[in-house]
Protein backbone atom coordinates (compact mmCIF):
# COMPACT_ATOMS: atom_id res chain seq x y z
CA UNK A 1 0.00 0.00 0.00
CA UNK A 2 0.98 3.31 -0.72
CA UNK A 3 1.72 5.65 2.39
CA UNK A 4 1.84 9.49 1.84
CA UNK A 5 4.73 11.23 4.03
CA UNK A 6 7.49 9.36 6.10
CA UNK A 7 6.18 5.84 6.55
CA UNK A 8 6.04 4.69 10.18
CA UNK A 9 8.86 2.38 11.15
CA UNK A 10 7.46 -1.11 11.83
CA UNK A 11 9.07 -3.02 15.16
CA UNK A 12 12.22 -0.77 15.44
CA UNK A 13 13.18 0.80 18.45
CA UNK A 14 15.81 3.43 17.38
CA UNK A 15 18.08 5.27 20.73
CA UNK A 16 18.56 8.66 19.43
CA UNK A 17 21.43 11.17 19.05
CA UNK A 18 21.94 13.21 21.23
CA UNK A 19 21.13 16.89 20.96
CA UNK A 20 22.37 18.23 24.01
CA UNK A 21 25.38 20.27 22.87
CA UNK A 22 22.57 22.48 21.18
CA UNK A 23 20.81 23.40 24.38
CA UNK A 24 21.34 27.26 24.92
CA UNK A 25 18.46 28.09 27.17
CA UNK A 26 16.84 29.86 24.00
CA UNK A 27 16.44 27.50 21.36
CA UNK A 28 13.16 25.24 21.23
CA UNK A 29 13.54 23.09 18.16
CA UNK A 30 16.07 20.32 16.73
CA UNK A 31 16.60 17.95 14.24
CA UNK A 32 16.15 14.25 15.53
CA UNK A 33 18.73 11.81 14.35
CA UNK A 34 19.73 8.53 14.67
CA UNK A 35 23.14 7.22 13.82
CA UNK A 36 23.60 10.24 11.94
CA UNK A 37 20.32 9.78 9.54
CA UNK A 38 17.00 11.93 9.69
CA UNK A 39 14.31 10.56 11.88
CA UNK A 40 10.84 10.58 11.27
CA UNK A 41 8.85 9.84 14.15
CA UNK A 42 5.27 9.76 13.05
CA UNK A 43 3.96 10.65 16.26
CA UNK A 44 4.31 12.11 19.34
CA UNK A 45 3.85 9.42 21.56
CA UNK A 46 6.72 7.24 19.08
CA UNK A 47 8.83 9.43 21.27
CA UNK A 48 10.15 8.55 24.54
CA UNK A 49 12.13 11.75 25.85
CA UNK A 50 14.14 12.56 28.93
CA UNK A 51 15.82 15.88 29.84
CA UNK A 52 18.32 16.30 32.99
CA UNK A 53 16.92 12.43 33.61
CA UNK A 54 13.13 13.27 34.04
CA UNK A 55 10.87 11.63 31.36
CA UNK A 56 8.80 14.15 29.34
CA UNK A 57 5.07 14.37 28.63
CA UNK A 58 4.23 13.83 24.96
CA UNK A 59 1.94 16.55 23.35
CA UNK A 60 2.82 18.53 27.15
CA UNK A 61 6.39 19.03 27.11
CA UNK A 62 6.95 19.04 23.58
CA UNK A 63 5.93 18.09 20.05
CA UNK A 64 7.08 16.81 16.89
CA UNK A 65 6.59 18.05 12.95
CA UNK A 66 8.61 15.79 10.55
CA UNK A 67 12.05 15.12 11.72
CA UNK A 68 11.66 18.14 13.77
CA UNK A 69 11.05 17.81 17.86
CA UNK A 70 9.86 21.35 19.64
CA UNK A 71 10.10 21.93 23.32
CA UNK A 72 6.93 23.96 25.61
CA UNK A 73 10.60 25.54 26.90
CA UNK A 74 13.46 25.95 25.91
CA UNK A 75 16.38 23.52 27.61
CA UNK A 76 18.91 25.24 29.76
CA UNK A 77 22.74 24.68 28.47
CA UNK A 78 24.29 21.70 30.18
CA UNK A 79 20.65 19.81 30.31
CA UNK A 80 21.65 15.99 29.82
CA UNK A 81 19.02 14.56 26.88
CA UNK A 82 18.72 10.78 25.89
CA UNK A 83 15.36 9.81 23.26
CA UNK A 84 14.35 6.35 22.21
CA UNK A 85 12.29 6.34 19.50
CA UNK A 86 9.57 3.28 19.23
CA UNK A 87 8.89 1.38 16.11
CA UNK A 88 5.12 0.43 14.89
CA UNK A 89 4.24 -3.01 16.98
CA UNK A 90 1.90 -5.53 15.64
CA UNK A 91 1.83 -8.28 13.53
CA UNK A 92 1.26 -6.87 10.13
CA UNK A 93 4.47 -5.54 8.41
CA UNK A 94 2.61 -2.87 6.39
CA UNK A 95 0.98 0.10 7.65
CA UNK A 96 -1.52 -0.02 9.93
CA UNK A 97 -4.20 1.86 12.40
CA UNK A 98 -2.55 1.13 15.50
CA UNK A 99 -2.56 3.58 18.82
CA UNK A 100 -0.12 4.01 20.89
CA UNK A 101 -0.83 6.00 24.42
CA UNK A 102 1.62 6.49 27.13
CA UNK A 103 1.48 7.23 30.89
CA UNK A 104 4.20 8.58 33.10
CA UNK A 105 4.65 7.88 36.92
CA UNK A 106 6.59 9.14 39.62
CA UNK A 107 7.30 6.34 42.29
CA UNK A 108 7.52 6.43 46.01
CA UNK A 109 9.72 4.67 48.57
CA UNK A 110 9.21 0.58 47.81
CA UNK A 111 6.37 1.44 45.34
CA UNK A 112 5.54 -1.91 43.47
CA UNK A 113 1.84 -1.52 42.14
CA UNK A 114 1.09 1.56 39.74
CA UNK A 115 -2.42 1.51 38.39
CA UNK A 116 -2.95 2.71 34.53
CA UNK A 117 -5.59 4.77 33.57
CA UNK A 118 -7.92 3.68 31.05
CA UNK A 119 -6.52 -0.03 31.30
CA UNK A 120 -5.08 -1.95 29.15
CA UNK A 121 -4.88 -5.14 27.00
CA UNK A 122 -3.13 -8.08 28.35
CA UNK A 123 0.23 -8.55 26.07
CA UNK A 124 -0.17 -5.19 24.67
CA UNK A 125 1.40 -3.13 27.39
CA UNK A 126 5.40 -2.30 27.53
CA UNK A 127 6.84 -0.93 30.78
CA UNK A 128 10.12 1.30 31.23
CA UNK A 129 11.84 1.80 34.48
CA UNK A 130 14.06 5.01 34.14
CA UNK A 131 14.39 4.40 30.36
CA UNK A 132 15.28 0.34 30.55
CA UNK A 133 12.48 -1.46 29.24
CA UNK A 134 11.33 -4.38 31.82
CA UNK A 135 10.53 -7.95 30.44
CA UNK A 136 6.94 -8.68 31.23
CA UNK A 137 6.58 -11.79 32.42
CA UNK A 138 9.54 -11.61 34.61
CA UNK A 139 10.62 -7.87 35.54
CA UNK A 140 7.05 -7.04 35.23
CA UNK A 141 3.73 -8.16 35.78
CA UNK A 142 0.80 -6.94 33.82
CA UNK A 143 -1.71 -9.50 33.54
CA UNK A 144 -5.59 -7.91 35.14
CA UNK A 145 -6.43 -5.26 32.13
CA UNK A 146 -5.73 -2.78 35.37
CA UNK A 147 -2.42 -2.71 37.12
CA UNK A 148 1.32 -3.77 36.27
CA UNK A 149 3.29 -4.89 39.07
CA UNK A 150 6.97 -4.54 39.54
CA UNK A 151 8.93 -7.53 41.00
CA UNK A 152 11.47 -5.49 42.67
CA UNK A 153 10.41 -2.32 44.33
CA UNK A 154 10.72 0.72 42.90
CA UNK A 155 13.11 3.25 44.98
CA UNK A 156 11.48 7.20 45.50
CA UNK A 157 11.69 9.21 42.23
CA UNK A 158 12.16 6.14 39.66
CA UNK A 159 10.45 7.07 36.25
CA UNK A 160 8.06 4.51 35.50
CA UNK A 161 6.30 4.59 31.83
CA UNK A 162 3.70 1.92 30.35
CA UNK A 163 3.02 2.42 26.89
CA UNK A 164 -0.12 0.66 25.76
CA UNK A 165 -1.44 -0.25 22.62
CA UNK A 166 -4.85 -0.91 21.18
CA UNK A 167 -5.94 -3.10 18.45
CA UNK A 168 -5.67 -2.41 15.12
CA UNK A 169 -6.97 -2.64 11.43
CA UNK A 170 -4.81 -3.01 8.56
CA UNK A 171 -5.79 -0.81 6.25
CA UNK A 172 -7.45 -2.34 2.66
CA UNK A 173 -8.68 -5.52 4.56
CA UNK A 174 -11.71 -6.53 3.27
CA UNK A 175 -14.09 -6.93 6.24
CA UNK A 176 -15.32 -10.37 7.16
CA UNK A 177 -19.37 -9.25 6.09
CA UNK A 178 -21.11 -6.68 5.21
CA UNK A 179 -18.12 -5.17 2.53
CA UNK A 180 -17.71 -4.52 -0.78
CA UNK A 181 -14.56 -4.55 -3.17
CA UNK A 182 -13.25 -3.72 -6.25
CA UNK A 183 -11.16 -4.81 -9.23
CA UNK A 184 -10.47 -8.61 -9.64
CA UNK A 185 -11.03 -11.32 -7.45
CA UNK A 186 -8.29 -14.29 -7.74
CA UNK A 187 -8.45 -17.09 -6.14
CA UNK A 188 -5.67 -19.69 -6.24
CA UNK A 189 -5.77 -23.24 -4.93
CA UNK A 190 -9.96 -23.41 -3.81
CA UNK A 191 -12.96 -22.59 -4.97
CA UNK A 192 -15.47 -18.98 -4.79
CA UNK A 193 -18.84 -20.33 -2.78
CA UNK A 194 -21.99 -18.81 -2.00
CA UNK A 195 -24.06 -19.63 0.53
CA UNK A 196 -21.68 -22.73 0.80
CA UNK A 197 -22.12 -23.37 -2.61
CA UNK A 198 -19.44 -23.24 -5.10
CA UNK A 199 -20.62 -20.36 -7.92
CA UNK A 200 -18.17 -20.44 -10.83
CA UNK A 201 -15.52 -22.76 -12.21
CA UNK A 202 -17.43 -25.93 -11.99
CA UNK A 203 -17.26 -29.10 -14.48
CA UNK A 204 -18.07 -28.99 -18.15
CA UNK A 205 -17.72 -31.63 -20.91
CA UNK A 206 -17.83 -31.74 -24.33
CA UNK A 207 -17.97 -35.64 -26.48
CA UNK A 208 -18.86 -36.06 -30.00
CA UNK A 209 -19.46 -39.06 -32.06
CA UNK A 210 -16.23 -40.37 -34.91
CA UNK A 211 -18.27 -42.75 -36.91
CA UNK A 212 -21.88 -43.86 -38.06
CA UNK A 213 -24.24 -45.47 -35.43
CA UNK A 214 -27.18 -48.17 -36.78
CA UNK A 215 -30.03 -47.54 -34.82
CA UNK A 216 -33.31 -49.19 -35.05
CA UNK A 217 -36.31 -47.06 -36.57
CA UNK A 218 -38.35 -45.52 -34.16
CA UNK A 219 -36.62 -46.78 -30.83
CA UNK A 220 -34.83 -44.46 -28.22
CA UNK A 221 -31.58 -45.32 -28.50
CA UNK A 222 -28.36 -43.52 -26.64
CA UNK A 223 -25.94 -41.63 -29.30
CA UNK A 224 -22.57 -43.34 -29.12
CA UNK A 225 -19.82 -40.58 -28.91
CA UNK A 226 -15.99 -41.94 -29.43
CA UNK A 227 -14.74 -39.04 -29.18
CA UNK A 228 -14.01 -37.03 -25.67
CA UNK A 229 -12.89 -33.17 -26.21
CA UNK A 230 -12.53 -32.51 -23.09
CA UNK A 231 -13.41 -33.17 -19.64
CA UNK A 232 -12.83 -30.64 -16.88
CA UNK A 233 -13.95 -32.43 -13.81
CA UNK A 234 -13.31 -36.16 -14.97
CA UNK A 235 -17.56 -36.13 -14.71
CA UNK A 236 -18.43 -37.56 -18.08
CA UNK A 237 -18.13 -41.21 -18.56
CA UNK A 238 -19.77 -43.76 -21.86
CA UNK A 239 -21.76 -40.79 -22.44
CA UNK A 240 -23.17 -40.15 -19.37
CA UNK A 241 -22.55 -36.93 -17.25
CA UNK A 242 -22.34 -37.40 -13.75
CA UNK A 243 -21.21 -33.35 -12.57
CA UNK A 244 -19.88 -33.33 -9.11
CA UNK A 245 -21.25 -29.91 -8.08
CA UNK A 246 -24.65 -28.81 -7.29
CA UNK A 247 -26.10 -26.66 -9.29
CA UNK A 248 -26.88 -25.39 -12.75
CA UNK A 249 -25.83 -26.32 -15.92
CA UNK A 250 -26.23 -26.18 -19.50
CA UNK A 251 -26.97 -28.55 -21.84
CA UNK A 252 -26.80 -28.54 -25.48
CA UNK A 253 -27.67 -31.87 -28.15
CA UNK A 254 -26.97 -31.83 -31.96
CA UNK A 255 -27.68 -35.21 -33.67
CA UNK A 256 -27.65 -35.61 -37.14
CA UNK A 257 -29.60 -38.53 -38.93
CA UNK A 258 -29.38 -40.11 -42.12
CA UNK A 259 -30.76 -43.02 -44.48
CA UNK A 260 -34.48 -42.42 -45.87
CA UNK A 261 -36.15 -40.80 -42.73
CA UNK A 262 -39.45 -38.96 -42.02
CA UNK A 263 -38.37 -37.62 -38.59
CA UNK A 264 -35.59 -37.69 -35.80
CA UNK A 265 -35.77 -36.67 -32.84
CA UNK A 266 -33.41 -35.59 -30.19
CA UNK A 267 -33.64 -36.49 -26.33
CA UNK A 268 -32.28 -35.11 -22.61
CA UNK A 269 -32.51 -37.96 -20.60
CA UNK A 270 -32.13 -37.22 -16.64
CA UNK A 271 -31.70 -40.21 -14.58
CA UNK A 272 -32.70 -42.34 -17.20
CA UNK A 273 -36.30 -40.63 -17.69
CA UNK A 274 -36.42 -37.84 -20.75
CA UNK A 275 -36.25 -34.48 -19.46
CA UNK A 276 -36.05 -32.55 -22.84
CA UNK A 277 -36.82 -33.25 -26.48
CA UNK A 278 -36.97 -32.12 -30.26
CA UNK A 279 -37.53 -33.54 -33.19
CA UNK A 280 -38.22 -32.43 -37.11
CA UNK A 281 -40.58 -34.45 -39.94
CA UNK A 282 -40.71 -34.69 -43.45
CA UNK A 283 -38.97 -36.82 -45.88
CA UNK A 284 -35.03 -36.71 -46.29
CA UNK A 285 -31.96 -38.72 -46.44
CA UNK A 286 -30.22 -36.64 -44.05
CA UNK A 287 -31.88 -34.61 -41.00
CA UNK A 288 -29.98 -32.53 -38.09
CA UNK A 289 -31.96 -31.66 -34.84
CA UNK A 290 -30.71 -29.13 -31.66
CA UNK A 291 -31.80 -29.48 -28.35
CA UNK A 292 -30.43 -27.18 -25.44
CA UNK A 293 -31.53 -27.01 -21.62
CA UNK A 294 -30.91 -25.89 -18.41
CA UNK A 295 -30.99 -28.02 -16.30
CA UNK A 296 -30.40 -28.22 -11.88
CA UNK A 297 -27.87 -31.31 -10.83
CA UNK A 298 -27.71 -31.97 -7.20
CA UNK A 299 -23.98 -32.81 -7.25
CA UNK A 300 -24.34 -36.84 -6.05
CA UNK A 301 -26.76 -38.75 -8.28
CA UNK A 302 -28.01 -36.56 -10.81
CA UNK A 303 -27.01 -37.37 -14.07
CA UNK A 304 -27.64 -36.83 -17.89
CA UNK A 305 -27.53 -38.54 -21.54
CA UNK A 306 -28.17 -38.18 -25.00
CA UNK A 307 -30.39 -40.25 -26.66
CA UNK A 308 -31.88 -39.98 -30.30
CA UNK A 309 -34.79 -41.79 -32.37
CA UNK A 310 -34.48 -42.15 -36.03
CA UNK A 311 -37.81 -43.09 -38.16
CA UNK A 312 -37.55 -44.41 -41.65
CA UNK A 313 -35.39 -47.25 -43.92
CA UNK A 314 -31.44 -48.28 -43.03
CA UNK A 315 -31.43 -45.31 -39.99
CA UNK A 316 -28.25 -43.91 -38.99
CA UNK A 317 -27.28 -41.47 -36.14
CA UNK A 318 -24.66 -39.72 -38.90
CA UNK A 319 -20.79 -38.85 -39.25
CA UNK A 320 -20.19 -36.89 -42.09
CA UNK A 321 -16.87 -35.27 -40.73
CA UNK A 322 -15.98 -33.25 -37.81
CA UNK A 323 -18.34 -30.86 -37.11
CA UNK A 324 -20.82 -32.86 -39.36
CA UNK A 325 -21.68 -34.97 -36.56
CA UNK A 326 -23.59 -36.07 -33.08
CA UNK A 327 -21.64 -33.71 -30.46
CA UNK A 328 -22.83 -32.99 -26.51
CA UNK A 329 -21.85 -31.15 -23.89
CA UNK A 330 -22.51 -29.09 -20.66
CA UNK A 331 -20.84 -26.58 -18.35
CA UNK A 332 -22.14 -25.41 -15.22
CA UNK A 333 -24.09 -21.94 -15.38
CA UNK A 334 -24.06 -20.84 -11.43
CA UNK A 335 -23.70 -22.79 -7.87
CA UNK A 336 -26.78 -23.72 -6.20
Amino acid sequence: MSYIGNPPVNGVFRKLDTIAASFNGSTTSFNLTSGGAAVFPGLTTNLIISLGGIIQEPNTAYTVAGSVISFTAAPPAGTTFWGIQLGDVGLASTPNQAAMTTQVFTATAGQTTFTVAGGYTAGQIQVLRNGVQLVVGVDVTATNGTTFVLTNAATVGDTLVSIIYTSFIVANAVAKSGDTMTGNLNITGGTLQIGGSQAVNGPAFSAESTIDQSVTSNVNTKVTLGNEVFDTANCFSSGTFTPNVAGYYQINCILRGAGTLTSLAAFIYKNNSIYASNFVVGSSSVFSVSISETIYFNGTTDYVEFYGNAVGTSPVFDYASAGLNCRFNGCMVRGA
